[in-house]
């Protein structure tokens, strides 16, 4: 590469871009550094092997710094070195445009770009494209009737998503079936001059990757949450002078956010697009007529432009329809976010109902209606935050950190305000912005835009505030209560079924499920009464369920509570704490609520000492109290050591190298199918913590009490 003497680098050759295998290891060791050490969270998902058969890898683009991770993941998860497309301007510094070319970017304006980078993908090298060929800052990506358009910065006005990704791959896959043909026919003097032009190496080896068809991988990032206050990055840059303009500042604002305070990085991707498949007939004949042509040596000039015409209308037919499902494909990826729903019921309050407050209760219901629908939605893709029950389910008491945060932003950014029992939309809702500054002025806005391609969230917002009395019955709010307890159960399952807990889970005999349960009775008592039981340590509702069953015979409702860290694995066990007991107790004490004007709370063992605090916490509440084995001492003195060891464990949790004294203690239940073989210390120690409380709280309970020891 030649150096003009502005210092701006002469057109870059293909003989400039070789990669550096060091570099590229290099850089990947910096990356696996600095993941330790940024705030933000990277996470992959829908990963079934999309790395290893794709070939060419699209994305969507809102952050600079996002370019450097999809080849890190792959490298990461295959070891192969991708290629991937840069904006020209990034070359203009040499020390900064050598280095990013020894990685495997190229410049879009490469000379003959289509042909080298089929080449490319077809000797191995997998592809990184971003289709949109810009930041799309305000993620504003559907026209007036519903088709893809992109804002083009340079000319201030909107254009279609780029085909290049499309051509590529078409291009690709002709050379791969045009070797296959004329392999086939055995045809040495044309397989020659094809791998000559192509770069085939080994026409051997490359008849496995032509037998296949080239695969285009569509994958959408996302990020959460979005914020738009100041950050150390900018201030620094202000301060040595750095940043030039408003477009930079806000960039800086932005990015650094999501690098160094906790934000989730979700990376979705979807399922292969075999370009393969959208050749047909014609297709065929066009491929044949080239093999003809580079066979004939007579047919030349009028007929090979005649050839080369008809191909490229060909291509840019195919390569419109591509782009089109593509760009459908990365935008339905999106991972949708508390945000995104709030941003939703926002700008449908304001634009259908012409509303500008709403009651903060009616808005946090709508978002939780919403949310339980989506959960049912196909095609629809949650953020972990809307798919953990115990994410969500405290926006029915207010305490909810995401919706806070999203508020406390809202009201910095001057789009929405707290009146007493109302939220407030304010005009900056509906203003325009400047494209560079529109993350900062109106996050919701964008957050609105981006999920406008997914018309499920569209769908549910406008069912949930159209039916909003219908759904928000008691019956509803119970049978949604229960639902979250089951998902709570699914949830907690899928993660300690893993791996890396197996060691304990293979000491484990339990074989009855550990999911909640809810007997409704089909002809109930009057006035309606319901008994809340709760199971005892190291147990699960499998422990009550018996108990659930002849009391719905009798005419009640009976709601089996699984307490946190029970039914699952003794390691989710290990350092839950009272409280999260408590709340597991309470969300199917809520359920039984929505139905029964008298309520019953049974437990045993430690369930016995739940239900007897939430007693002296409910006196009015509370109609009447089953204690079954309820401890309130331990006598076991190996037992009282179990406070010392918690907190040894928990010291040398933070320290590399050591596992602590003891986490589990070995267990012989009577019920072994229902009851874990290990306890966790932690577990012991909190148990000790809550008897003491239950002692504490007895001279507060006044209900008729049944006591069974």
């Amino acid at each position: 590469m030649e150096i003009s003497r502005k210092g701006i680098p002469c057109m870059i050759t293909q003989n400039d871009l070789v990669i550096s295998e060091k570099n590229y290891k290099r850089t990947r060791l910096v990356l696996d550094i600095l993941r330790r050490f940024l705030k933000v969270n990277i996470k992959v998902h829908n990963l079934t092997g999309q790395f290893e058969t794709g070939d060419i890898f699209l994305f969507n683009h809102f952050a600079r710094f996002e370019t450097f991770i999809p080849q890190y993941l792959i490298f990461e998860e295959t070891g192969k070195i991708s290629r991937s497309l840069a904006a020209p301007e990034l070359f203009r510094d040499d020390t900064f445009g050598k280095y990013l070319m020894s990685i495997g970017a190229v410049p879009t304006n490469l000379p003959d770009i289509i042909h080298f980078m089929a080449c490319e993908i077809n000797r191995g090298y997998k592809t990184i494209i971003f289709p949109e060929g810009s930041m799309i800052k305000d993620r504003r990506v559907l026209g007036p009737k519903g088709r893809f358009r992109i804002y083009a910065r340079e000319e201030k006005t909107y254009r279609k998503p780029h085909t290049g990704a499309a051509v590529i791959a078409l291009y690709a896959q002709q050379l791969r079936d045009l070797f296959i043909l004329t392999y086939e026919r055995k045809n040495q003097k044309t397989l020659k001059q094809i791998s000559s032009l192509f770069k085939i190496d080994d026409p051997e080896r490359f008849l496995s990757t032509a037998s296949r068809p080239v695969m285009i991988i569509p994958a959408n990032i996302t990020f959460h949450p979005l914020r738009g206050d100041d950050n150390f990055l900018r201030k620094i840059s202000e301060r040595m002078g750095r940043i030039k303009n408003n477009r930079m500042e806000e960039e800086l604002i932005i990015e650094g956010n999501i690098l160094f305070k906790d934000t989730d990085m979700d990376i979705r991707l979807g399922d292969p697009i075999p370009v393969k498949d959208y050749l047909g007939r014609t297709d065929s004949l066009l491929l044949k007529s080239r093999y003809f042509m580079m066979n004939e040596a007579m047919l030349k000039g009028a007929a090979t432009r005649l050839l080369n015409r008809l191909e490229i209308v060909r291509s840019e037919i195919l390569s419109e329809r591509i782009m089109t499902q593509y760009m459908k494909s990365i935008y339905s990826l999106v991972t949708v976010n508390m945000e995104h729903l709030c941003a939703e019921i926002i700008y449908e309050l304001i634009r259908k109902y012409k509303q500008r407050e709403v009651s903060k209760t009616f808005f946090v219901r709508s978002l939780y209606l919403t949310i339980k629908k989506l959960q049912r939605a196909e095609g629809v893709f949650l953020h972990r935050g809307l798919q953990n029950p115990d994410r969500y389910d405290s926006l029915l008491k207010f305490t909810n950190r995401d919706l806070r945060d999203f508020l406390i932003n809202a009201a910095a950014s001057g789009l929405i305000q707290e009146k007493d029992h109302q939220y407030l939309f304010l005009p900056a809702l509906e203003q325009s912005y400047d494209f560079d500054v529109i993350r900062i002025k109106n996050f919701i806005k964008v957050r609105y835009n981006e999920v406008q391609p997914v018309p499920a969230v569209r769908e549910m917002v406008h069912e949930v505030l159209t039916q909003y009395d219908k759904l928000n019955t008691p019956q509803s709010r119970a049978a949604l209560l229960y639902d979250d307890d089951k998902r709570s159960y699914v949830w907690d399952q899928a993660i300690f079924c893993k791996s890396k807990y197996e060691e304990i889970n293979k000491e484990e005999t339990r074989v009855q499920p550990g999911d909640p349960f809810f007997f409704i009775p089909e002809h109930g008592l009057e006035p309606k009464a319901g008994v809340l039981l709760i199971h005892g340590l190291s147990a699960s509702p499998a422990e009550m369920k018996p108990l659930g069953e002849f009391l719905s015979e009798q005419g009640l409702f009976a709601y089996g509570v699984r307490l946190k860290g029970h039914g699952t694995s003794p390691c989710d066990l290990d350092f839950r704490k009272i409280d999260q007991w408590y709340r597991s107790a309470f969300r199917g004490w809520e359920a039984l609520r929505c139905y029964c004007d008298k309520i019953f709370v049974a437990g045993f063992s430690m369930g016995g000492c739940i239900a007897l605090k939430l007693a002296a916490e409910h006196q009015h509440e509370v109609t009447g109290i089953v204690s079954i084995s309820t401890p309130l001492r331990i006598r076991n003195k190996n037992i009282l050591f179990a406070s010392l060891a918690n907190q040894i464990n928990r010291l040398v949790a933070v320290l590399p190298y050591l596992n602590g004294i003891k986490r589990f203690k070995k267990s012989f239940p009577e019920n072994p199918g229902i009851n874990y073989q290990n306890i966790p210390i932690s577990a012991i120690h909190e148990f000790k913590k809550l008897m003491e409380q239950t002692e504490v709280s007895l001279g507060e309970i006044y209900q008729p009490a049944l006591i069974i020891q």
